[in-house]
């Protein structure tokens, strides 16, 4: 059996990370962990990415480290902030696979305007070990739209996931034996949400709102719509990785003082949720791949964590599910799909 493998923003940080654990694990296809009556004889892996250069770029590095008959790394076309091109990758799996059973939803992006010192010294002095998880020290830009006129940060984190998911379900629903989407999300998607600016165009924490949304709708995936097909969605926590918090700002001494701050702090203090470098960030979702059906419980968030030494583990945590509310999301969500995607 082909495994094929789909993985959003696949060419950089986490996703780049979880492509290459997929890749050491072809070089044996240990199957003792994952399929009871299944051979896995190939592994097909799709860095999906905006940046085509950058994922030509990763899938050279792959193969250049893992290659063996076992493994086919592809990219694909796909920015999730645009539903032309959503709808363009969708067509074009269609295209390339009978079928697709993982779909990790990775790619994201937070918009930073600035560094919030104000916000940055209160923390330290009041918080510290809290204001390392958050994201307290970021003025988030307001406003952005996308093409389609739609919540940049919604479109890019989570919209341009879920159309592509309605897009390609029944491909997925024709999957042999194992059919999953993994999300990745954030524990910080319970902060400043607001049902009356859903796409959270106006407010201040749009990053934290398309989060929340993620494990919305997620929950009702799993436990609901998809089940029918026995289409797994499971929402993971990748950790506090210093990589993903100040890109957008391209300030690399800044990005390197946080990592030395997380390693130092996890050692000393403790924190766990601090796993500081995509490898460590990548391993809630990989690891997901490899528990059975009967163990996964989609109410329910895995979180990424680390030891002090940097060891990897997961912990499960219950998603705050609003259901009624999950379910007006869906429909107005399957609306705008409609509209903008027909």
């Amino acid at each position: 059996m082909n495994l094929v493998v789909i993985i959003t923003g696949g060419n950089s940080g986490i996703g780049l990370s979880l492509a290459e654990r997929f890749a050491i694990w072809s070089q044996t296809l240990d199957n003792s962990c994952f399929f009871e009556n299944a051979k896995v004889e190939k592994l097909t892996l799709v860095l999906a990415c905006r940046n085509t250069k950058k994922a030509n770029n990763a899938v050279k590095n792959l193969l250049n480290k893992y290659s063996n008959p076992r493994l086919i790394v592809e990219t694909l076309s796909l920015d999730t902030s645009d539903l032309d091109s959503v709808v363009s990758a969708a067509k074009e799996i269609e295209k390339r696979f009978e079928y697709v059973n993982f779909l990790f939803c990775n790619a994201g992006a937070l918009y930073i305007k600035s560094l919030n010192w104000k916000s940055i010294l209160n923390g330290i002095l009041t918080h510290p070990i809290e204001f390392l998880g958050s994201t307290e020290a970021l003025n988030q830009e307001v406003g952005l739209v996308s093409k389609q006129n739609l919540g940049l940060s919604f479109a890019t984190n989570f919209f341009g996931h879920y159309a592509l998911i309605r897009k390609i379900t029944h491909l997925m629903k024709k999957a042999p034996l194992v059919r999953r989407i993994i999300w990745t999300g954030s524990h910080t998607s319970i902060y400043g949400f607001d049902k009356s600016d859903i796409q959270h165009i106006r407010g201040q924490t749009p990053y934290e709102s398309s989060k929340y949304l993620t494990d919305q709708i997620s929950v009702l995936l799993d436990t609901e719509i998809l089940a029918k097909y026995k289409i797994r969605s499971i929402v993971t926590e990748p950790g506090n990785v210093s990589s993903n918090i100040l890109s957008s700002l391209g300030n690399n001494v800044l990005n390197f003082l946080v990592y030395i701050s997380f390693l130092t702090i996890r050692l000393i203090f403790g924190v766990y949720r601090l796993t500081t470098t995509p490898w460590n960030g990548s391993y809630a979702a990989y690891s997901t791949v490899f528990v059975s059906d009967k163990d996964l419980d989609g109410t329910k968030k895995s979180f990424g964590l680390s030891s002090r030494l940097g060891h990897n583990y997961v912990t499960r945590q219950k998603i705050e599910f609003d259901e009624t509310f999950a379910r007006s999301l869906i429909q107005e969500f399957d609306s705008i799909i409609e509209k903008k995607t027909t």
